[in-house]
């Protein structure tokens, strides 16, 4: 785990107001003026999802829905049989996460008060 303290930083960028920001300013360190009055836990937040079915081996990659909402992992496994040979059926939730092959950010939610 690592920990990241901003305190005490000094930037030559001109401080942006919060009425200001857009949408190419999200993941990136922008400079503000206002006062932090509340934050959330920092939570791991999934970007793209490596799973593996258990039965058949086969691997896929889920995009996840920028913004605070999660996904789902798909109930069945569609592995299809390229040799035309009968292959046992797959069974119900078949996939695990591979954490390692994973992409995955830190977010943490601020609430500025502004100054005037």
């Amino acid at each position: 785990m690592c920990a990241l303290s901003l305190k005490g930083i000094i930037s030559n960028e001109n401080a942006k107001t919060l009425r200001s920001l857009k949408a190419p300013n999200i993941n990136t360190l922008t400079t503000v003026r206002g006062i932090v009055v509340n934050s959330t836990r920092i939570v791991h937040k999934a970007l793209r999802i490596c799973v593996k079915c258990r039965n058949c081996e086969k691997i896929r990659f889920l995009e996840v829905q920028r913004g605070l909402g999660g996904s789902y992992l798909p109930r069945y496994c569609e592995s299809v049989n390229m040799t035309g040979q009968q292959k046992e059926k797959c069974p119900l939730d078949p996939y695990i996460v591979l954490p390692e092959k994973s992409v995955i950010i830190d977010q943490q939610i601020l609430k500025f008060q502004v100054l005037i």
